[in-house]
């Protein structure tokens, strides 16, 4: 316990530290019930340091000795039953009453007391607590109104984007790049890559196509932001235990923002992408995937124009490769009648995708 609050670790912390995908942590928790974290306030997972140690051991149950994981998560009950017996007794004998505290296996189970728990904070929360006008002062170029409901607020996330947007349709590409750094800072990758930047790039789109938006505006934002995307390709581990995918747009289609973002999507579950791009031939294609081992291959499509082309370059890889799986999706394609393409369309939001990879990989 550090100034009166409780230790705990997100998802991504404890993805982070014991090099298992958030998808499999909250597969073991779904179906095997491995550990049951708390919920904070605001919904997010909650994990103890017990709950850390035992997938820690649930991991080198699995990963060294090869057992299942549902056998390892029966022999951890059965451990944690056996400990949580010698300590009642211990502390019956001592004349310690039971409750939420007194051993495990008792109130939720998770080692932690019951009740609101507290996130860690950032340093830069940190220091906005403790100096308000930190962020907001002369020369930083930050206005009060951008602090509001710092964590995962609506507001707060909303008042960011516009700012960002403003930016970058104004060509202040410095000012745009400060705004996205404070924000990553703040809010971390989810909010800001989904409730932030994703809605800056509907926005310039739809602003471009009504033509309150020049081109040279539309592509000067979309630019930024792909950069920036693009930046996190690599920073994710990759689990070799996992499929191996190829991501492309193909020839003819020149819109690959939404490719990217579904990329960086597999890349954070822990998945190895071979990132083509856009306007790929399909020269060469038919043999990479056998060269490289692909398991999956993603494509994204917003021109209804080469639907035709592209549904024929599916059919064609599909004969070739019998057992390989597709996730396709773009504009063009969910506009498209249910059942006119060779292979099943994803859906279109980051929330769904979540369930697809589940039900894809672990099932």
């Amino acid at each position: 316990m550090i100034d009166g609050v409780i230790a705990v670790y997100s998802i991504k912390q404890v993805a982070a530290m014991l090099e298992i995908p958030a998808v499999t942590l909250r597969a073991w928790e779904n179906r095997y019930k491995a550990v049951q974290p708390q919920r904070n306030e605001s919904g997010y997972r909650v994990y103890s340091r017990e709950n850390v140690e035992d997938l820690r051991w649930l991991k080198q149950q699995v990963e060294e000795k090869g057992t299942s994981i549902s056998s390892a998560v029966c022999q951890l009950k059965q451990r944690q039953s056996e400990i949580g017996g010698r300590a009642g007794a211990a502390g019956r004998a001592a004349g310690v009453p039971e409750g939420p505290l007194s051993g495990r296996g008792h109130g939720t189970g998770t080692g932690i007391a019951d009740g609101p728990v507290t996130e860690p904070r950032t340093e830069i929360e940190t220091a906005v607590a403790a100096e308000p006008g930190i962020l907001t002062g002369p020369g930083t170029g930050m206005a009060p109104e951008m602090l509001t409901g710092v964590g995962p607020g609506t507001t707060a996330l909303q008042t960011m984007s516009g700012r960002i947007y403003q930016s970058l349709i104004s060509f202040h590409g410095e000012r745009a790049k400060e705004l996205m750094d404070f924000g990553f800072s703040l809010y971390g990758y989810d909010a800001m890559v989904y409730q932030v930047l994703v809605p800056v790039l509907v926005r310039v789109g739809d602003e471009w196509e009504a033509g309150r938006a020049t081109v040279a505006q539309e592509h000067f934002a979309t630019q930024m932001i792909m950069l920036r995307f693009s930046h996190f390709f690599h920073l994710f581990p990759v689990y070799r235990s996992l499929p191996k995918a190829l991501a492309f747009c193909p020839e003819g289609e020149h819109h690959q923002a939404g490719l990217l973002l579904f990329s960086l999507f597999l890349r954070k579950q822990g998945m190895e992408v071979l990132y083509l791009g856009a306007n790929t031939p399909e020269a060469g294609l038919d043999k990479l995937i056998g060269e490289q081992g692909i398991d999956l291959v993603c494509m994204s499509l917003t021109t209804p124009r080469l639907t035709g082309a592209a549904a024929e370059l599916v059919g064609r890889l599909k004969a070739s490769y019998p057992r390989l799986r597709f996730a396709v999706g773009g504009k063009a394609l969910e506009k498209a009648e249910a059942g006119s393409f060779p292979v099943e369309v994803m859906p279109p939001m980051p929330q769904e995708w979540e369930r697809w990879f589940e039900k894809e990989f672990f099932e």
